[in-house]
C-alpha cells in the first residue's frame, strides 16, 4: 500500500468519525440545555406554586434527579469533545502528510516548514 492511500483512508475514516462525534456533542449539548430548563422550571414551581408537604418534596427529589442528569451530561459531553479533539489531531495528521506528498509546503505549520531542509 502506497503512503498516499495510506493518508487517503486514514483522512477519510478520521472524517467520518469526526461528523459523528460532533453530531453526537450537539445531541448531548441539547440534551443539557433540555434538562436545565426543566431544572430552572421546576424551581419556579417549588418557589411561587403552592404544594402540599407530598409534593414539594417530591418537587425536590426531582429536582436532585435532574441535578444527577445534568451532571451526568455534562461529563459524557466532556469525554465526546475530548474524542472529538482527538480524532481532529489524528486528521490533521493525515491532513499534513497529504500535503507532504504533494509539496503543498505551504500548507503545512511554520513550524514543520522551518525544519525542512533547503
Amino acid at each position: 500500500m502506497h503512503a498516499q492511500e495510506t493518508y487517503d483512508r486514514g483522512r477519510a475514516t478520521h472524517g467520518l468519525a469526526l461528523a459523528a462525534l460532533d453530531k453526537r456533542a450537539r445531541a448531548l449539548g441539547t440534551a443539557r440545555l433540555a434538562v436545565a430548563a426543566a431544572g430552572v422550571a421546576l424551581i419556579g414551581a417549588i418557589v411561587w406554586a403552592r404544594f402540599d408537604t407530598s409534593a414539594r418534596t417530591a418537587a425536590w427529589l426531582a429536582l436532585g434527579a435532574l441535578l444527577i442528569v445534568f451532571v451526568a451530561l455534562v461529563l459524557v459531553h466532556a469525554r465526546v469533545l475530548d474524542a472529538s479533539r482527538m480524532v481532529v489531531a489524528a486528521l490533521r495528521f493525515h491532513e499534513r502528510g497529504l500535503a507532504r506528498l504533494s509539496h503543498a509546503w505551504g500548507s503545512l505549520p511554520d513550524a514543520i516548514r522551518s525544519s525542512l531542509p533547503l
